[in-house]
């Protein structure tokens, strides 16, 4: 997970304990959470789904980027821009457990929880750190390319997708951690969304306002280019996988794309510069960060508007669901 900005600026997009931290059903509502990470005062804002509102907000790191929960273990896995550390929070508690020490600041990352594992990618960088959740230890840094970005995660089939500004679209093989196909892909690639049942996925272009669709089974390649908004950072797919919504920084919009005419849809004004977006595949409910007014959107895919606008930390950027 990297943004246009911090790579201008030479950077692709400590514990601390709280006194009073509530229990998981403390504050009334023991449903399910929306974790915020914070990029701008290393917090990450945790939402009462139910009702829309900030319910307590966790300390943690410096630059908390990219955000993954592992259901099974209780753990959220956090990516730091600013330090070389990936986090661990106990989502019972809310509370910093440990921070596991790699060789350098962490960009995109996500989990694989039927396997408890968690990966993050070097930021700028060339390697992949593999987590061990059972145990929060590092077992693995390949090197898989050379200016890699953003990372999903397919555990049916022991895949991983990532995307790289300098080589376009990588093919991971889990099993042993070796890259195995690699697709050019044209103006930085980032964000990036699968759909197995398909073999598709979804890349979108920061430098071209545009998504690549790419076949991923033979014979492998760009399929379509669907032209979008200005600075496409994330991409993410409905629960029926009909529709694609990809977050346009440069022009605070989401733009809903029809996956079966590959074709837009829908523009969907929401704050400024919004950056990741996330799907709740139970209520089809789409969330989006909006790191310039430190918002998150919150979209109706029925309807395709904003029913909600929720004020969290300072430079809102990754998002997770905790059941």
């Amino acid at each position: 997970m990297t943004r246009s900005r911090l790579i201008a600026m030479g950077i692709m997009l400590s514990t601390a304990l709280l006194s009073g931290l509530p229990t998981a059903c403390s504050d009334g509502t023991g449903g399910p959470e929306l974790y915020v990470t914070n990029l701008g005062d290393g917090s990450i804002s945790v939402v009462d789904i139910a009702s829309g509102t900030v319910i307590d907000t966790i300390s943690v790191g410096t630059n908390p980027g990219h955000i993954g929960i592992i259901p099974s273990l209780q753990r959220a896995y956090v990516g730091d821009l600013g330090e070389s550390n990936i986090h661990v929070i106990d989502t019972t508690t809310r509370a910093v457990v440990t921070s596991i020490a790699i060789s350098t600041t962490s960009g995109g990352g996500d989990v694989d929880g039927a396997n408890e594992k968690a990966y993050f990618l070097d930021s700028p960088g060339t390697d992949m750190h593999v987590i061990d959740g059972t145990n929060n230890t590092e077992t693995a840094t390949p090197t898989i390319g050379t200016n890699i970005q953003d990372i999903r995660i397919d555990p049916a089939a022991s895949r991983a997708y990532v995307t790289d500004f300098a080589e376009g679209l990588k093919i991971i093989d889990l099993s042993n951690n070796s890259v195995i196909n690699t697709i050019a892909v044209a103006s930085d690639p980032h964000g990036l969304a699968v759909d197995s049942t398909a073999n598709i996925v979804y890349v979108t272009q920061v430098g071209g306002a545009a998504v690549s669709v790419v076949q991923i089974l033979p014979p492998v390649g760009i399929v379509d280019t669907i032209s979008v908004g200005n600075t496409p950072q994330w991409v993410a797919l409905n629960a029926a996988r009909t529709k694609a919504y990809v977050t346009n920084e440069g022009d605070g919009t989401v733009s809903v794309i029809d996956t079966g005419t590959r074709t837009v849809i829908d523009t969907i004004p929401v704050g400024t510069n919004p950056f990741f977006i996330l799907i709740d595949p139970g209520t089809d409910m789409a969330y989006v960060t909006n790191e310039g007014s430190n918002t998150v959107s919150v979209i109706d895919t029925t309807s395709d508007t904003v029913v909600n606008t929720i004020t969290v930390g300072n430079q809102p950027i990754g998002l997770a669901i905790k059941l």
